[in-house]
């Protein structure tokens, strides 16, 4: 069974399909990087954002109460 994956891997459309993944998955996580790069915000609802401080804060603060419960 493996032999007969290998044998179709090593075909012309297999190459082709695996070139265009490769290509997508490099415009897609580049544009990302770009896009994305030096904001602040973990999430946004609404017009509001919310900043990785708040997220930590509220997450700690999170923790803290489920721990509590839990004894």
């Amino acid at each position: 069974m493996l032999d007969s994956l290998r044998n179709m891997a090593s075909g012309w459309i297999a190459q082709i399909l695996l070139a265009v993944l490769v290509l997508s998955f490099a415009v897609w996580g580049v544009a990302d990087i770009f896009t994305g790069f030096g904001q602040n915000a973990v999430a946004r609802v609404g017009s509001a954002d919310i900043t990785v401080r708040e997220f930590q804060r509220r997450y700690q603060v999170a923790s803290q109460n489920v721990l509590q419960q839990i004894g």
